[in-house]
């Protein structure tokens, strides 16, 4: 080993430039060879990181699916409580009747034994409950093609839309980017243009525009290249870094826009701000007031551009007519949870989908319910088509489509075993349906999902 005195005049040496190439370590080792053992050394806490970190990701989707059975268990069990409890209240009201309780088994507290009649009854009616639900979803599924998925984004895929009468469309993700896509799948146009995430995205009915919204609170409008979509080069792919007009006032995370005409553009936040903005002047022209947390979403009604929708993380729903700003046609709060999505089913009623795993569809020009489906996942946001067929993307990654008529209301889940890695957080149609060589017509359904990829499927009209 080299003393003090030889090993500092080595490395004054060096940093001088002298004849010595390097200087020597206390240990005799030189600086390339600690560099070299501290990037192995680094390396080596990346790979057992990395490892701890699939672990972490395992065991979380084992204690979320552990939850998710929990949670429906409690459900079942309260819901018989609650049957129970009416029932016996019917039984202590019959005229004519001792209205007496009976008394409780001796040794055991009058609680525990209502408990061991519902798990009684629980027990004896489980197996009439699955032979019931079994025979309630038999062919539950649609053969859906799977035409094609790619990895479109760095992150997460959080809305994607498409238009009338064009046959592409735009998504928006967290890693601060919106792109638009061919229908084939080619991105054309990459808009880069916020400093925050990308939480979701609209193309003008009839500009060559498309609008996004973000986490840094800003709405963008910024044009697309559409004569890239006559082309299959994937190379032809138009990036924009500034937008051509800035919109809103919004003071936290803009969550949802929609047109809602050609020269009126609808945006809700998380600061529960509802605003409707004019083009030209990009300034706001109605403030609709009402909600009291955070917006997650709104949407306008297809035909008529003057009502539009909100849906809100306290569970509330909100149908407006924004030239009467002062009031609102109905308010719904028949969820019990966060309102991911609402859109207009017709020219009377909406359909929601919540985080409290139902579906509902409300009539708003009467105020009232018209039907309640459960759900085995969180909906996140769902689409409807021009038949109005609703594509649902669910948390627990698959894709479902719900037809509706006045017999019966039907749910479909897409059948293929190359579904989203991860949760779905949107849909969106194609407005051309596709016909097979036998003339089998077919929807063209678009989805998205947390694991980045978007999905093209194509499902048979007859099947559903």
């Amino acid at each position: 080993m080299m003393d003090r005195s030889n090993s500092k005049k080595a490395r004054l040496s060096w940093l001088d430039g002298g004849d010595s190439h390097y200087a020597m370590d206390s240990d005799g080792s030189s600086p390339d060879e600690t560099v070299e053992s501290l990037i192995t050394g680094f390396r080596a806490t990346l790979s057992k990181l990395d490892n701890q970190f699939s672990t972490i990701v395992t065991e979380y989707q084992k204690t979320m699916k552990e939850n998710h059975d929990l949670k429906r268990q409690i459900e079942e069990l309260l819901a018989a409580d609650s049957s129970s409890e009416q029932n016996h209240a019917m039984i202590k009201t019959i005229p004519g009747e001792i209205q007496q309780e009976m008394p409780s088994r001796s040794g055991i507290p009058k609680s525990k034994s209502h408990f061991s009649k519902l798990k009684k009854a629980y027990n004896e009616t489980s197996s009439k409950v699955s032979s019931v639900v079994s025979a309630g979803f038999r062919n539950t599924h649609c053969q859906g093609e799977l035409v094609t998925e790619f990895i479109a984004h760095r992150d997460a895929i959080q809305d994607i839309k498409t238009t009338e009468k064009k046959n592409f469309f735009i998504t928006a993700s967290l890693d601060k980017t919106a792109k638009v896509w061919s229908e084939g799948g080619q991105c054309r146009t990459k808009y880069q243009g916020h400093i925050g995430a990308v939480n979701t995205v609209a193309l003008h009915p009839a500009e060559d525009l498309a609008i996004s919204g973000s986490g840094d609170t800003e709405v963008h409008l910024w044009p697309y290249n559409l004569e890239n979509m006559n082309t299959d080069h994937e190379d032809q792919e138009l990036v924009i870094n500034q937008p051509i007009l800035r919109i809103g006032n919004h003071e936290s995370i803009v969550s949802s826009i929609a047109f809602c005409q050609n020269e009126r553009v609808f945006t809700v936040g998380f600061d529960g701000k509802a605003q409707v903005h004019d083009l030209e002047t990009a300034k706001s022209i109605v403030d609709l007031c009402g909600h009291e947390c955070a917006i997650n979403h709104c949407s306008a009604h297809p035909t008529q551009p003057n009502l539009v929708t909100t849906s809100c993380k306290d569970g509330s729903i909100r149908v407006w007519d924004y030239r009467v700003p002062s009031s609102t046609i109905c308010i719904s709060t028949q969820h019990r949870s966060s309102v991911s999505s609402t859109c207009f089913l017709d020219n009377n009623s909406i359909i929601s989908s919540s985080e409290d795993k139902t579906v509902r569809i409300f009539d708003f020009r009467k105020n009232r319910p018209i039907e309640r489906l459960s759900v085995d996942s969180a909906v996140n946001r769902l689409s409807v088509n021009s038949a109005g067929v609703v594509a649902l993307p669910h948390d627990d990654r698959h894709i479902r489509l719900l037809t509706t008529s006045s017999n019966q209301t039907r749910l479909r889940r897409i059948r293929n075993s190359r579904a989203h890695q991860n949760s779905g957080m949107c849909t969106a149609w194609l407005h051309s349906n596709y016909s097979s060589n036998n003339n089998e017509q077919k929807y063209t359904v678009l989805s998205g999902g947390w694991d980045r990829r978007v999905c093209i499927w194509r499902v048979p009209v007859a099947e559903l």
